[in-house]
């Protein structure tokens, strides 16, 4: 195991590359993004739950699915991140129609 301290890259004077210690490559890349997936997560719960404040004030909940889709749209970045959470909640309104009898659809 490699520690935090031991994956700081070094500079090599002559060629002015990073010289990275052997195995700490893939720490270094997997916690800078993890950072910024992290916070455009919390941007997405925040947005999610400012919306569903407002339209329960707003609206008269008229959702064909249980849980409601903003509820569903929580979850799923919760449990998946931000990317896969924003697709399965994307499919679930796009499936929320007229024509869909709805129900109950819980999250896979």
């Amino acid at each position: 195991m490699v520690s935090v301290d031991e994956c700081e890259p070094q500079m090599d004077v002559k060629s002015s590359v990073a010289v990275v210690p052997e195995g700490a490559s893939g720490l270094l890349f997997s916690v800078a993004s993890r950072t910024r997936y992290t916070s455009m997560r919390k941007t997405m719960l925040i947005m999610i739950r400012f919306y569903q404040k407002v339209s329960r004030v707003l609206v008269a909940p008229t959702c064909r699915f249980y849980p409601s889709c903003s509820d569903y749209s929580l979850a799923a970045i919760e449990k998946y991140g931000a990317g896969k959470g924003f697709l399965k909640s994307l499919s679930r309104i796009l499936r929320c129609s007229p024509l869909s009898r709805g129900g109950y659809d819980p999250l896979n």
